[in-house]
């Protein structure tokens, strides 16, 4: 009885059965690899990867402004490009000049560097002065090309929303445009007291960059030395993680 047990014991540790199992199992193996590696191939066709790819900030929501000749603009008018936007008052007596003189900056080595696939944006953070009118004036003033740099304004608490929360960085609050406007009213001042009302409106000197799909995917001091050089770097890579759809 004894016998008969040890000889189907041996039986089933036979070399063959052995081998067989061993093939089996490698088999298994190579059908999961090959998986994976036609998966690995159809993602890194159909969403290419910069290994320096730009990290994801949120998604801008949807708002509705007018541009710089009245016509509405709102956040479909983004789709399909690169956007750079910026934050910025006509009647600014601070940082502002030097905001849009760094964008007018970057206009021309866009121009230069045929970049067409970006566009710029100047956000008014003092919404209900700066109608599209005196925008129009701005615009001219900084020798902005119309068909790639907008300047955007509207209602006051859209804009503040949009800024504060969809870009999510500072700007003026309502109590601070009532000073201003106040100030203006009680008759003339000096240019000194002028100055210390408009510097009541805070905003951001942020620059940010918006790729095809409304999503921030950098932020820049407006005054950081190399601005422009930092931006076209990143415009780089954003065209060619999207060289697809561009």
């Amino acid at each position: 009885m004894n016998l008969q047990t040890d000889s189907a014991n041996s039986a089933s540790f036979h070399p063959l059965n052995l081998l067989r199992t061993i093939w089996k199992i490698l088999l298994v193996i190579l059908l999961g690899m090959s998986t994976i590696l036609v998966w690995y191939l159809y993602q890194t066709k159909s969403e290419p990867r910069s290994p320096d790819r730009l990290p994801v900030h949120q998604t801008i929501p949807d708002f509705q402004l007018v541009n710089q000749i009245g016509r509405p603009f709102v956040r479909r008018d983004l789709s399909g490009g690169i956007w750079v936007a910026n934050f910025v008052f006509t009647r600014c007596l601070g940082v502002c000049p030097l905001l849009s003189t760094q964008m007018s900056k970057l206009q021309t080595q866009l121009d230069e560097t045929n970049r067409t696939s970006v566009r710029l944006l100047s956000f008014s953070v003092d919404p209900e002065w700066d109608t599209p009118e005196r925008l129009s004036e701005y615009a001219e003033k900084h020798r902005a090309d119309l068909h790639r740099w907008f300047f955007l304004t509207g209602e006051q608490e859209a804009v503040q929303q949009l800024v504060t929360q969809g870009f999510q960085l500072s700007m003026m609050n309502r109590q601070a445009v009532q000073a201003v406007q106040e100030a203006q009213s009680e008759g003339p001042h000096t240019h000194h007291s002028q100055q210390q009302s408009l510097e009541q409106i805070v905003h951001s000197d942020r620059f940010v960059l918006i790729d095809p799909e409304f999503r921030i995917r950098a932020y820049y001091r407006g005054n950081e030395e190399g601005l422009i050089d930092h931006v076209l770097h990143d415009v780089d890579l954003l065209e060619l993680e999207y060289e697809l759809v561009l």
